[in-house]
């Protein structure tokens, strides 16, 4: 089965541009606004049109804010002229274009749930890497409570294919598997809306600690 999500991502922001200014930001990084200081390096991960960066630039942080696809990041870079924003387009599936220990947090909304699970097992190694020690992953993925398309494909446990694009629905305790080196802050089931729908999702925050 082929998939190019290249293809798929730049096509989605090029065609749809009302996106940006009917998917609001819903204030939920607000819960973590403690973890904020002045100055502090955040990747902003997967970061779309930029819905979070107006509260991660409030909260006084310097924002690496990064997605696959070239048009999302225009779009960026046609909206904002902030001097503690730095934009850069890169793969997740590839090595990240930071050197270890680089960033205080990691934000990653609705960005994680695209890969399947070989995949994400090296994403979460890299987002290990480049996170500084007690460095914080925030992030928000896909519930398997989450209603699928109808002619959905599995493709692998929790990994689904319809209109040129895979999502995994994740599990409770696959979040936790998966981060089981991290500690896990906080983990809970949360309805959110986001392109122009209702999406049931898994909200967590997480801690670096050492090997």
């Amino acid at each position: 089965m082929n998939q190019n999500n290249y293809q798929y991502w730049n096509t989605f922001y090029l065609v749809d541009n009302t996106i940006k200014e009917n998917d609001q930001y819903d204030n939920w990084l607000n819960s973590y606004k403690a973890y904020f200081k002045s100055g502090i390096s955040v990747l902003d991960l997967g970061c779309g049109t930029g819905i979070n960066l107006p509260a991660l630039l409030g909260f006084g942080a310097n924002v690496v804010a990064s997605d696959f696809s070239e048009a999302a990041i225009k779009i960026i870079k046609d909206s904002f002229s902030e001097e503690r924003l730095k934009l850069l387009c890169f793969d997740m599936k590839d090595r990240f274009p930071f050197i270890d220990n680089t960033f205080d947090i990691i934000v990653a909304d609705l960005s994680l749930h695209y890969f399947g699970n070989e995949e994400m097992q090296h994403i979460v190694g890299e987002l290990k890497r480049v996170l500084k020690q007690n460095g914080k992953l925030i992030a928000r993925v896909h519930s398997i409570n989450q209603v699928r398309p109808s002619e959905s494909i599995e493709i692998e446990p929790g990994l689904y294919y319809c209109d040129g694009c895979c999502r995994k629905y994740f599990t409770k305790e696959e979040i936790q598997t998966l981060f089981s080196c991290w500690t896990m802050i906080s983990l809970k089931e949360k309805n959110i809306h986001r392109y122009g729908q209702e999406k049931k999702v898994f909200e967590f925050s997480a801690t670096k600690i050492s090997k």
